[in-house]
């Protein structure tokens, strides 16, 4: 990616990030409103708590993921010049890799042992999309390699990435009903919804991130058919954030002890 693109990228992140305050703040605002009920202050702040050391690990990782994507680059005799045309495949790839890791992550015991996180919250609002496990987060990237080594620049598989992950904020949310147009092919909140449901079908539909169609298309759709439950197997966690990132791993341990 060329210095004019990378400031672009730039750009849109600082005014996607303001996107993100502003959708959380009118949130507050409905939830007092229209549900006569507030955020549990505790859980938010442990949320933001989780996700400025997410964002610390990010950060010193950068270095080593760079590489990593650069080194594979480098090894691939394949090169797909970067335009309008090829940052929409690109787009298009992240978010079909991002389905199946997604999946996995779900449907293997190790992965949802880390995954689990981000689901326990037994609440879904705008901070519940920060709330991530850190060892996942750490090595997310590397399931996208293969989209380098097709030749589509390594800088440009991260900057769709990263609007990718961006993408994901604004669903979890109950604040937005259903959208008839969208819902059957973009991850919605209605769609999101049924994937935090606390029941075991819950965890195991509408995996995709901005489309619905990779679902559709692997028989793991599931349309929102009312009021449901969130969190998981975990109970109530509280609001110590190393109590949350931990939870699913003690449980996998001593699972694994018992047997």
């Amino acid at each position: 990616m060329t210095a004019e693109q990378l400031d672009i990228v730039r750009v849109y992140r600082v005014e996607i990030a303001l996107f993100v305050v502003l959708y959380a703040f009118a949130e507050v605002i409905w939830l007092r409103i229209r549900k006569r009920r507030e955020h549990a202050l505790p859980e938010v702040l442990a949320n933001v708590a989780i996700y400025v050391v997410d964002t610390g690990i990010r950060l010193a990782t950068w270095p080593a993921r760079l590489a990593a994507f650069v080194l594979v680059a480098s090894l691939s005799p394949l090169r797909i010049e970067t335009g309008i045309a090829s940052v929409a495949l690109c787009y298009v790839g992240v978010d079909l890799i991002l389905y199946g890791w997604h999946r996995v992550l779900h449907e293997t015991e190790l992965g949802w042992a880390l995954h689990s996180v981000h689901h326990t919250s037994r609440e879904l609002n705008v901070s519940v999309g920060v709330r991530i496990n850190w060892l996942q987060r750490a090595i997310d990237d590397v399931v996208y390699l293969p989209l380098v080594a097709l030749g589509f620049e390594p800088l440009l598989v991260l900057a769709m990435v990263a609007f990718n992950r961006f993408s994901q904020y604004w669903v979890h949310t109950e604040m937005i009903g259903k959208l008839p147009p969208l819902d059957p092919w973009l991850n919605t909140p209605s769609n999101h919804r049924v994937h935090h449901a606390s029941i075991a079908g819950g965890r195991r539909a509408n995996y995709g991130s901005t489309f619905m169609i990779w679902d559709r298309l692997f028989g793991s759709y599931r349309r929102e058919a009312g009021a449901t439950a969130y969190g998981t197997d975990a109970g109530e966690l509280g609001a110590n954030p190393l109590t949350i990132q931990l939870a699913g791993l003690r449980d996998y341990v001593r699972k694994r002890v018992a047997h």
